[in-house]
């Protein structure tokens, strides 16, 4: 065995984060010489959903399939299918997450976990009747030959069922302007600022329901910013969140708008899932470092909005539109979206030169 092999066999199955970043390296290095190897493109797949990263983890699991899912370990197998198939639906995509969830039944039909996953893919795509006919007799299954060791995953859905009542995330609203929102928004910065107390510079109200008068999804957008973003911070405010009520954060990117040749690091951050037991109504939380480009862009498009209701005002109508013909579809909603969202940006650089505006 290769002192590569050894070093990936030893960190793929660690609790550190840092570790399975370390590990992800190593499968990189690896893969580029032996891009083959089913398992190793699996275990690089392990890696990533263990960090939290969806959109990563989904094409190392293809590679994996279309190498021969039976290539891997046969005790592998079986969690293949539940990894694919979760990951799928997490980045949305419900049909194709229950068409994988479906094969890996057909093939192991005695796997209970498969059926309790495939409920919830049903569930995510409305499928509610069906959700309920596959879930109770997995969970019969499930009741002698256990959740192969896939119960934390289950708990934690279960629990943004109960915290999270809309946390299918496929239906897309957009409502009219609503005057609570401000008082929303302080109520999560003010349970923010307290378990994250000496870890950011600012909190600040960004997105729709940030600017007076605009219709949005009823959600509150929230941006922390920071001094830098690393696995170390990311570590120390993990820890911190949880402490105070909060879910762990994930890495994840925005967009990256057309023309910009800026490193892919000013568009990089941290997401944090806004569900939390004593706040009843939904937020979103983007932690993202000082002086990047993609900490100023939300701040600039809020105050360009502000300050120009006619713009406001058609931005609404877009989404408006965009509801009604994608209300099912939130990654062709965004696709839409973001492009939309880079053109008002053009006048608002316009804008903010003229006046001499600068990031919070």
């Amino acid at each position: 065995m290769s002192d590569c092999k050894a070093k990936i066999l030893a960190l793929r199955r660690s609790k550190s984060e840092e570790e399975r970043r370390a590990c992800i390296g190593l499968l990189s290095d690896y893969l580029t010489q032996n891009p083959q190897d089913a398992e190793a493109w699996y275990d690089k797949a392990g890696c990533h959903d263990f960090l939290g990263e969806e959109k990563e983890a989904e094409p190392c699991y293809r590679k994996t399939y279309e190498l021969g899912w039976q290539n891997l370990p046969a005790g592998e197998q079986k969690s293949f299918f539940v990894g694919f198939g979760s990951t799928l639906r997490n980045n949305l995509k419900y049909g194709e997450s229950i068409s994988v969830l479906k094969e890996g039944i057909k093939r192991f039909p005695d796997y209970a976990p498969l059926k309790v996953f495939l409920a919830f893919s049903f569930y995510s795509d409305g499928q509610d009747r069906l959700a309920a006919e596959t879930m109770i007799p997995a969970c019969i299954e499930a009741a002698t030959s256990g959740l192969g060791g896939f119960d934390k995953a289950i708990k934690y859905y279960s629990e943004n069922l109960k915290n999270y009542p809309e946390a299918r995330g496929h239906t897309i609203k957009i409502v009219p302007y609503r005057p609570e929102w401000p008082q929303k928004f302080i109520e999560v910065k003010n349970r923010l600022g307290g378990c994250l107390e000496g870890h950011y510079l600012s909190i600040d109200h960004i997105g729709s329901t940030s600017v007076p008068g605009l219709g949005s999804k009823d959600r509150i957008d929230v941006q922390v910013t920071v001094d830098k973003i690393d696995d170390t911070f990311k570590a120390a405010i993990d820890k911190a969140l949880v402490s105070g009520g909060f879910q762990s954060s994930r890495w994840n990117e925005d967009h990256q708008p057309p023309g910009d040749t800026s490193s892919s690091d000013n568009w990089k951050k941290l997401y944090i899932s806004g569900v939390h037991a004593e706040l009843n109504f939904l937020s979103n939380i983007h932690v993202r470092a000082n002086g990047k480009e993609n900490q100023a862009y939300p701040l600039l498009f809020r105050d360009y909005l502000r300050k120009h209701a006619n713009a406001a005002q058609a931005y609404q109508r877009l989404k408006e539109e965009l509801a009604k013909h994608h209300a099912h579809e939130p990654i062709k909603y965004t696709e839409i979206k973001d492009p939309a969202c880079d053109l008002i940006m053009v006048d608002a650089r316009r804008w903010a030169k003229e006046i001499g505006w600068c990031p919070n």
